[in-house]
């Protein structure tokens, strides 16, 4: 079995990728592939052939995945993410999920917010059962990090603690 790699459909933000990349991940936009002006049944053949998961928030794809369309997966997010939920929620399935199993399938990335003190973002696999990035904010005191000149330096910071868990 393959590392997944991604495919962006054009409204996911360049800054994904860039973040992916970062990390290690092959990624591929529809921009810098030249298929912009495509149909989205293009993009999903493209992706297959190629062997991406095409990354997307356009409804589109999921009715061409009803329809029985063959592709090697989607990373559907669905409703607007932050750049670190997108990354993460994708780093969620590149590591933990392998090219074969994503073949015709759909991972959800989704978020819930806690009382605005964390976020959880969630990757739904009927293979492995339900698999979670849970971001806790941990207050850091502004005098364990480097800030510069902050306007407001006795303003406790808020970073995240990252865990994964399996449910």
């Amino acid at each position: 079995m393959a590392s997944i790699k991604f495919f962006l459909d054009e409204h996911i933000p360049k800054a994904v990728a860039k973040g992916l990349r970062l990390r290690g991940v092959e990624v591929l936009t529809c921009a810098e592939a030249g298929r912009l002006t495509l149909s989205d049944a293009d993009h999903l053949q493209f992706a297959l052939s190629e062997s991406f998961v095409v990354v997307t928030s356009d409804n589109d794809f999921l009715t061409l995945h009803s329809a029985k369309a063959c592709h090697a997966g989607i990373a559907f997010a669905t409703r607007p993410l932050a750049i670190g939920q997108f990354i993460n929620g994708l780093l969620l399935i590149h590591e933990v999920l392998e090219d074969l199993d994503m073949a015709s399938h759909v991972e959800f990335l989704e978020t819930t917010v806690y009382g605005g003190q964390s976020s959880r973002i969630s990757c739904v696999s009927p293979r492995l059962n339900h698999l979670s990035i849970h971001l806790e904010m941990a207050s850091i005191e502004p005098s364990s990090l480097d800030i510069g000149n902050s306007p407001t330096p006795s303003c406790p910071r808020k970073l995240p603690a990252f865990s994964y868990c399996r449910t």
